[in-house]
C-alpha cells in the first residue's frame, strides 16, 4: 500500500502529531529569527517576505495538488463498489435461467458473496479480518465457477448458462479492481514531501516573525491546525 500507512493510526493521533510538528517548526524559525534579527539589515526584511510568500503559495499548491489526489481516488473507488453491486444483482436474476438442480445453490452462494463483500468494507485496516473476508470471498467465487462450468457442461445454451457466466467473470473482476482500489491511495512520497514543504513554511514564517520579534502564537496556531 503506497499511502495507507497512516490508516494504521488514530486520525486524532495524527491530527495532534501534525501540529505539534508544524508549530514546532514554526517555533524553532521564530527562535533563530529573533536571534539573527541583530544581523539582517531592515531593508532585508520585504524580501523575507517575499520567500514566505512563495513558499505559501508552494505549500497551497501541493495541498490542492494531494486533495485532488485523493478526491480522484475515492470517486474511483465509490465507482467500482456501484459496479459491483450492479454486477452482483445481475448475476444473481441470472442465476433463475441456469439448470435447476444449481439456481438455489448459486443464489445461495451469492447471497453469502454479498456478505462477504461487507464484511470486507467492514474490515478496514484490519489486516485479520481483511484476511478473513478476502479468503471467504475467494472460496465462494470458486464454489460459483465450479457450478457454472457444471451447468454449462450441462446446457451449454448462450442465452442461459452464457449470460450467467458472463455476468459471474465481471463479478469476479469487480472484486480484483475493488482490491486494488483499496490499495491506490496517494502515493508516499507526495506525503512526505508535503510535510516537508508544509514544516519549511511554517518555520519561514515563524522566522519572519522572529526578526520583527512578534511570536503572534494565535495565528501561527491556526495556520498549523488547518
Amino acid at each position: 500500500m503506497s499511502g495507507g500507512f497512516l490508516s494504521a493510526f488514530s486520525e486524532w493521533l495524527v491530527f495532534v502529531f501534525a501540529v505539534s510538528l508544524l508549530y514546532g517548526s514554526a517555533e524553532l524559525g521564530f527562535r533563530y529569527g529573533r536571534r539573527s534579527a541583530a544581523k539582517i539589515r531592515a531593508d532585508a526584511h520585504p524580501h523575507v517576505s517575499t520567500i514566505e510568500a512563495a513558499l505559501l503559495g508552494l505549500l497551497a499548491l501541493l495541498l490542492g495538488f494531494s486533495f485532488a489526489m485523493a478526491v480522484n481516488r475515492f470517486d474511483t473507488r465509490v465507482q467500482v463498489v456501484l459496479e459491483e453491486a450492479n454486477d452482483i444483482r445481475t448475476t444473481f436474476l441470472r442465476a433463475q435461467l441456469l439448470p435447476e438442480r444449481y439456481r438455489a445453490d448459486c443464489a445461495g452462494a451469492l447471497r453469502e458473496y454479498v456478505g462477504s463483500r461487507v464484511d470486507y468494507y467492514q474490515a478496514g485496516t484490519d489486516p485479520v479480518e481483511t484476511r478473513r473476508a478476502l479468503d471467504w470471498t475467494k472460496t465462494l467465487q470458486a464454489r460459483l465457477w465450479s457450478d457454472a462450468v457444471a451447468a454449462e457442461r450441462e446446457n451449454p445454451d448462450e442465452v442461459t448458462t452464457g449470460y450467467f457466466i458472463e455476468s459471474l467473470n465481471r463479478v469476479i473482476g469487480d472484486h480484483a479492481k475493488r482490491v486494488m482500489s483499496m490499495q491506490n491511495h496517494v502515493p508516499r512520497v507526495v506525503l512526505w514531501l508535503l510535510v516537508l514543504v508544509a514544516c519549511l513554511t511554517l518555520a519561514a514564517t515563524g522566522y519572519s516573525s522572529g526578526l520583527r520579534n512578534m511570536r503572534l502564537v494565535p495565528l501561527r496556531l491556526i495556520l498549523a491546525i488547518l
